[in-house]
């Protein structure tokens, strides 16, 4: 039994003729006949009486008939809902993230659109500030930015979701001396040059370790992700950042190691997004965010 059999019982009850049936389904009689005699068959039931008059149902084919009816209507509310739910999963996506960060958001959001193809979405890479400037104004729905516990409780009018809690590290070119070993002291940092990333948060971060355990001999201060990475490699110095995201950043250029920084008490720091308080999501949003929370959760189980 399959549903174009179905159908033919249907129609052929609807005209009251194979004739009429096989014109309406742009089939032969006989291709129709046969289909039907074939279900006939395989129910151990005749649906129709045929005769000079036409194709008139038996007490079986009436059942027959009624469930076929209920069937092609199942089946026609499950592709109106599908077809419903495509719709509503189109439009474009327009988010912002910090660029030290968005291998991993670029990962994510090629296997969202594995799943959801009908939706675009724009990505750029901003600092945390332009981010939090960019939710405010509504030029985004969210942002996916760095925060710790008090840089997120001066932000008022704004809602931060926390996703993931960083750990500091340290790292390192593999042809310096500190890449054999598996974590760093906080005394050990303070004798070598920094090569910061300029965003608001390592900044901050960087200013607190000078205030509480001694000034930082800082370098270097960059926006460009590339002149970073190639300095850490080239051994012209340090850098510090939390693990989500950076981790990943760093160490895909070979020529970095990771280091866990031991005897340093730092401010909680969390990745997570920014959105204006109260507002609503689009759909394509809230698709993708779920998605988001998804990939995290399931990373952090490995």
């Amino acid at each position: 039994m399959n549903l174009d059999q179905l159908m033919y019982v249907i129609e052929v009850a609807k005209t009251g003729s194979i004739s009429k049936a096989s014109e309406n389904l742009h089939m032969t009689q006989s291709g129709l006949s046969q289909s039907i005699s074939q279900l006939e068959e395989e129910l151990g039931c005749a649906i129709f009486k045929r005769s000079r008059l036409g194709s008139i149902p038996t007490e079986h084919g009436k059942e027959v008939i009624k469930m076929a009816h209920e069937i092609m209507e199942k089946i026609q509310q499950v592709k109106s809902k599908i077809s419903v739910q495509n719709e509503m999963f189109r439009g474009k996506l327009y988010m912002m993230a910090m660029p030290i960060i968005l291998i991993y958001i670029l990962r994510t959001i090629k296997n969202f659109k594995e799943i959801y193809p009908q939706i675009s979405i724009e990505l750029k890479e901003s600092a945390t500030k332009d981010i939090i400037d960019a939710v405010r104004s509504g030029e985004i729905e969210f942002g996916i930015i760095t925060l710790t516990d008090s840089m997120a409780a001066e932000m008022n009018d704004l809602h931060f979701e926390k996703l993931v809690q960083g750990k500091v590290k340290v790292f390192v070119s593999a042809k310096s001396p500190l890449a054999f070993d598996r974590y760093i002291t906080i005394r050990d940092i303070l004798d070598q040059p920094f090569l910061l990333y300029n965003s608001d948060y390592i900044l901050k971060m960087a200013n607190y370790i000078s205030g509480k355990y001694g000034k930082l001999n800082i370098i270097l201060k960059t926006s460009s992700t590339d002149v970073l990475k190639q300095a850490i490699a080239e051994n012209f110095g340090i850098s510090i950042a939390p693990s989500f995201g950076y981790e990943d950043f760093y160490t895909q250029h070979g020529g970095i190691v990771t280091l866990d920084l031991d005897e340093i008490n730092l401010e909680n720091t969390y990745l997570g997004l920014v959105r204006k308080k109260g507002a609503s999501l689009s759909v394509a949003a809230g698709a993708y965010l779920q998605h988001l929370k998804t990939s995290i959760s399931d990373m952090q189980k490995i």
